[in-house]
């Protein structure tokens, strides 16, 4: 059985190899959010600056800025 993560924006289950990891800075901090590929698209676009980085599982991630909605 494969393992799935919740999306962390839209609460859907998908299999942990589709999970999309974005990161941003919120006062300060570093928040790293698990989103499907749906929800990564809608953050991307909201976004004014997307950076492509190594997320906290050692996998493509994006860096966005300003923070999502």
């Amino acid at each position: 059985m494969e393992d799935t993560i919740v999306c962390e924006r839209c609460g859907s289950a998908i299999p942990a190899p589709r999970m999309k990891e974005v990161m941003y800075e919120e006062d300060r901090r570093r928040v790293t959010e698990q989103l499907c590929p749906s929800c990564l698209d809608a953050v991307m676009r909201e976004s004014g600056q997307v950076r492509g980085i190594v997320g906290e599982r050692k996998a493509a991630a994006a860096h966005v800025t300003p923070p999502p909605t």
